[in-house]
């Protein structure tokens, strides 16, 4: 199945209230950083209604990376009625069979259209037992076939890609990573997670730090070589350290340092760190 649009949803940035606008216009802006970057061919990028539509493209691995993501779905888009509706989800039904579990899920972001989420569910789910023989099962299934219908338009997917989550990088404050080890690594991801624009002293550069700044969709990282005192030349409102709470140090400046991976295992580090390389 050939598909025409991302539908990229978002959790925390909903929370923001009178901010909301500006935080999903930096992610727009990071959206279309990540996608230029990585020659991803689309038409335009666009806000509906609590979603971001990424019109053109049919792949959009990348995304993954983009912090304020929760999810994201290739879709097919056509014309909201149940007919065309029928004609999209068939492309979704290969190998389905009558050993296969499925169910349908629907939203109507348009209230408009002459019917309900729920009748929506029952005819396409009837459709499908029909065409394929299959069984729906709406707490344990195979196979899971979503319909959201915005401004004159359905959209049809059956996969939800997992993003970052947290803020678009950008959206916070400043601060400034002490690379010391690879462990600082994580502690920049975490703090590009929480919307931080980032800078990096260190004494050379490395090939995990331009990992790092490779997926920073949205902003420019700084890397300053140099000793931490090189902190207090720069505009950044906290330092960030690597330090875990096995090995707290002072350090020799007077600022407000961070250390985000108090409180997380060697094992969550490495998770973190493989969602870098």
């Amino acid at each position: 199945m050939t598909t025409d649009t991302v539908i990229v949803r978002y959790s925390e940035l909903g929370l923001k209230g009178k901010n909301r606008n500006e935080f999903e216009k930096k992610l727009v802006w990071n959206i279309k950083e990540c996608l230029n970057q990585n020659e991803i061919v689309h038409d335009r990028v666009r806000r509906i209604r609590g979603r971001i539509f990424i019109d053109g493209p049919s792949k959009c691995d990348q995304l993954e990376q983009v912090f304020g993501i929760q999810s994201f779905s290739p879709a097919v888009s056509t014309r909201p009625d149940v007919e065309h509706i029928k004609e999209a989800v068939e492309g979704f039904l290969t190998g389905v069979d009558k050993e296969t579990s499925f169910r349908i899920s629907a939203h109507r972001g348009d209230k408009t259209v002459p019917f309900t989420s729920e009748d929506l569910e029952r005819g396409i789910g009837a459709f499908v037992v029909d065409t394929t023989g299959a069984k729906v099962s709406l707490k344990k299934f195979d196979l899971e076939i979503s319909i959201e219908i915005y401004e004159g338009k359905a959209y049809v997917f059956a996969k939800r890609k997992p993003g970052p989550g947290g803020l678009p990088v950008g959206s916070s404050g400043k601060v400034c990573l002490f690379y010391e080890t690879e462990r600082s690594i994580a502690a920049g991801w975490l703090m590009m997670k929480r919307g931080c624009d980032i800078s990096i002293i260190c004494k050379e550069k490395t090939e995990e730090m331009e990992k790092l700044i490779r997926i920073a969709y949205g902003i420019h990282i700084d890397v300053i070589e140099g000793g931490i005192e090189r902190f207090l030349e720069m505009d950044c409102a906290a330092g960030v350290s690597e330090q875990g709470i096995s090995n707290l140090e002072k350090y020799p400046i007077d600022a407000v340092i961070l250390r985000p991976l108090v409180g997380y295992t060697e094992e969550e580090i490495k998770d973190i760190l493989s969602k870098v390389y």
